[in-house]
């Protein structure tokens, strides 16, 4: 008879995932979410026809204010937070291959997954510098900064572990002598 939909915010998706131990259920949401797209987080509590009585477009209370665009990303981010909280590294960096804006990011995710950790933190470096550059004279949108926390959690990281490699194999040198 009715189809009333409830707002839930992509953030209370996230933190009834991570606190509330829904892990999946909300996973699930934010994934319908991000595939059907920022429009569809406009909820109506009337069907989808047109009244008769509808003149102009409604812009009622219960619509999102922020543009398509953020909500995106704002589901996006969750969605990634969700999937690094659960360990599930692959769907994370399936994730980052489609949302990150420079391509040295998806590089270094790809080498990454793979096991070259020299190469994806050089690929995150040649991003950091990349992003440097691009915005010398302005402040960087909201947007990147997401992508910026990946490149410093991630570079840092591989860097440690790449140095825990090399003492590992001066180690080994130096008992294969002995």
């Amino acid at each position: 008879m009715f189809n009333i939909m409830t707002y839930v915010c992509r953030v209370v998706l996230y933190y009834l995932g991570k606190n509330h131990n829904l892990w999946h259920r909300m996973t699930l949401l934010l994934e319908q979410l991000a595939l059907d797209g920022a429009n569809t987080q406009q909820i109506k509590a009337k069907k989808d026809q047109p009244d008769c009585y509808d003149f102009e477009p409604s812009t009622s209370a219960s619509a999102s204010t922020s543009p398509p665009a953020a909500q995106h990303q704002e589901v996006m981010d969750s969605l990634g937070e969700l999937y690094s909280s659960l360990k599930e590294e692959d769907l994370w960096a399936g994730l980052w291959q489609r949302k990150a804006k420079y391509a040295e990011t998806s590089t270094g995710i790809a080498y990454e997954q793979q096991g070259y950790y020299e190469k994806a933190q050089a690929a995150f470096e040649s991003a950091m510098t990349k992003a440097k550059t691009d915005y010398v004279d302005e402040a960087p949108p909201n947007s990147v900064f997401p992508e910026f926390k990946v490149w410093e959690d991630h570079w840092i990281k591989y860097g440690l572990i790449v140095f825990f490699n090399r003492m590992h194999f001066v180690l080994n040198f130096n008992y294969l002598f002995r």
